[in-house]
């Protein structure tokens, strides 16, 4: 099996295309500091974040249905998501320019704390020796559209359409957290359960 395969790059093209976009908005940011926007960076920031979420359905459909899923793949997806996401929401939450609909900082603090209580509950199954695997819950996919929804309306300084975003957004992050840790919790009950009714009653000798 190849390691690189043409869904890894697209991945890789998705983590790359981060620090570009980052460039044009701190270009753009500057061009607007002087007075003289140069609207052709926030066009081309917005054009390349555009491209690089179709990479995501793209790169998710050659490898559920052309035979690229790799152990790479599986890694990189999630990284280039959670980079694309959190890193564009926490830059469009602090630059100061006009005609950008500004994002509030709690939220992508708000998708953070959702994704590190995650990974700790993995850790802590991981520590009590019990695997787990995170099944997607619809809540989870409706949060992270909403947040592609959400950057594309802010660069496009659509306000109304963006403050809209940005609640419900926030409501499915909020909801996809409570379905996991009642997830985890009902897991862990029915583990135990398990494993007091295997234990041996006193008395009993097979």
């Amino acid at each position: 099996m190849k390691i690189m395969t043409p869904a890894n790059w697209i991945t890789l093209f998705r983590i790359f295309s981060v620090p570009l976009i980052l460039v044009f908005l701190d270009q753009y940011e500057k061009s607007d500091e002087i007075n003289q926007p140069d609207e052709r960076l926030r066009a081309g920031s917005f054009i390349i974040f555009l491209v690089a979420a179709f990479s995501d359905c793209l790169d998710g459909y050659l490898a559920r249905n052309c035979g690229q899923k790799s152990k790479l793949g599986a890694i990189l997806d999630p990284i280039a998501d959670k980079l694309l996401l959190f890193v564009l929401l926490f830059s469009l939450a602090t630059i100061n320019v006009s005609k950008i609909a500004k994002i509030p900082l709690w939220l992508p603090f708000l998708i953070a704390s959702r994704d590190i209580l995650l990974l700790f509950g993995i850790l802590f199954f991981k520590a009590i020796h019990k695997e787990v695997e995170i099944q997607p819950h619809w809540t989870g996919k409706v949060a992270t559209f909403g947040s592609f929804c959400l950057i594309g309306f802010s660069l496009l300084g659509t306000v109304f359409l963006s403050n809209i975003s940005v609640y419900l957004c926030a409501l499915f992050v909020i909801a996809s957290t409570l379905v996991y840790f009642f997830r985890g919790l009902k897991y862990l009950i029915y583990q135990e359960s398990r494993s007091i009714s295997s234990t041996p009653k006193k008395g009993n000798f097979v």
